[in-house]
């Protein structure tokens, strides 16, 4: 199929796949379709993950006088 001459075809034949097929809803995706009673707890510290931490690059023209 990736080297068919007539992906046009092809195109078409998953559109009308698409089309025919039932619609898909959300909680029927998801696991637990439940909401949970408490959020859950963002992480409390911002920035970069602890992998991409490093120190502040010497930078001596930057420094204030």
């Amino acid at each position: 199929r990736r080297r068919s001459t007539s992906r046009g075809l092809l195109f078409y034949r998953l559109l009308a796949l698409a089309v025919d097929h039932d619609p898909v809803r959300y909680r029927q995706l998801v696991a637990n379709s439940k909401s949970k009673k408490v959020p859950p707890v963002p992480p409390g510290r911002r920035g970069h993950p602890p992998s991409l931490d490093r120190p502040q690059a010497e930078r001596p023209w930057r420094s204030a006088p």
